[in-house]
């Protein structure tokens, strides 16, 4: 599993009202591959699971998901690191077949 830096970089630039993704993406964009994906959901805590399913749910109700790959689509992932930690973080919510759209 690649380790990632933990600065937010190109994430302070998310919309204001969208730095609420900045600590998640940075927790759970880590996990990039199907099998680092899989290790973690095999492993992880009831809290961290309650986290994600919250998280998903405010990404939700406040249709964020769009705008977030419309952010995505000017800082590519594989330019900036951090958007692809942003990136990856939905990867693992749609692994743990929680609903954020």
């Amino acid at each position: 599993m690649k380790e990632f830096n933990h600065n937010p970089g190109i994430l302070s630039r998310l919309p204001c009202d969208l730095h609420y993704l900045i600590e998640p993406a940075r927790k759970y964009g880590k996990y990039q591959f199907d099998n680092d994906i899989d290790r973690f959901l095999d492993a992880i805590s009831p809290s961290e699971f309650k986290e994600l399913e919250n998280l998903a749910y405010i990404i939700r109700v406040r249709g964020d998901y769009k705008r977030v790959n419309n952010w995505l689509d000017c800082y590519d992932i594989t330019e900036y690191e951090e958007s692809a930690q942003l990136y990856y973080m939905f990867g693992v919510l749609d692994a743990a077949d929680i609903d954020f759209e």
